[in-house]
């Protein structure tokens, strides 16, 4: 199942500007050299994941959790690059895989080249989004009063699993 970017969020977001008028927490954003950084560990990030970073860095809003970089993490497991690393050295994350948000039940959000998936402990499952922005707009629909795109939280999506990615 390939959810498409919506037109509200085609590049470029001002993603500060949307997580202020939702209520969400978030940083305060990081330079060009700490992606840059993150880059070397994790590979080659997706340029709207990248403006995220540079605009807010990560956020929370309520339960939901979007693991980014920044000196002002509230805590450690949200530093994307540790997250990602600690995961792979677990052995339940695939190398190619990226993963910014935990659900706190071994299962991610993944960024998959320009795509974000979601990442079971025990496999991929089919629910793919275009983008980074795309799968965000889907974490935040309660707030936006989008009933047209699909939430994404807790608990295992719906569609049959493909451990291919």
């Amino acid at each position: 199942m390939r959810f498409p970017r919506p037109a509200l969020y085609d590049p470029p977001v001002d993603f500060r500007l949307l997580l202020d008028n939702l209520g969400a927490e978030h940083g305060s954003g990081v330079d060009d050299d700490s992606v840059r950084l993150a880059e070397q560990t994790l590979g080659r990030l997706p340029e709207d994941y990248r403006d995220f970073l540079r605009q807010v860095g990560w956020t929370t809003l309520r339960a939901q959790e979007v693991a980014g970089l920044g000196s002002d993490l509230p805590y450690r497991w949200l530093n994307v690059v540790d997250l990602t690393v600690q995961e792979r050295l677990d052995g339940w994350l695939p190398e190619h895989l990226i993963a910014i948000h935990p659900d706190g039940g071994g299962n991610f959000a993944c960024l998959h080249g320009n795509e974000v998936l979601l990442w079971y402990h025990d496999g991929a499952s089919d629910v793919r989004f275009d983008s980074f922005t795309s799968w965000l707009a889907s974490l935040l629909t309660p707030r936006l009063g989008r009933p047209d795109l699909p939430p994404v939280g807790r608990g295992k999506a719906s569609g049959a699993r493909s451990p291919r990615i």
